[in-house]
């Protein structure tokens, strides 16, 4: 399930879910399973995007 989310900016939020991937590789790689959850981040525009909904979770 995605949640549409607009005035806000996701280029950031989806670069540190990548930046995230990559530490998880590099660990794994490493033989270190860390089990480093991520979240999908869609940026669509300057101010707009899909976010992945992962249930369960609480707003910050």
């Amino acid at each position: 399930m995605l949640l549409y989310k607009h005035d806000d900016d996701l280029r950031q939020e989806a670069f540190a879910v990548q930046f995230i991937r990559t530490c998880d590789r590099i660990l794994k790689a490493s033989g270190l399973d860390m089990k480093l959850l991520t979240f999908e981040c869609i940026p669509v525009g300057t101010n707009r995007g899909f976010v992945e909904w992962v249930p369960g979770s609480i707003a910050l």
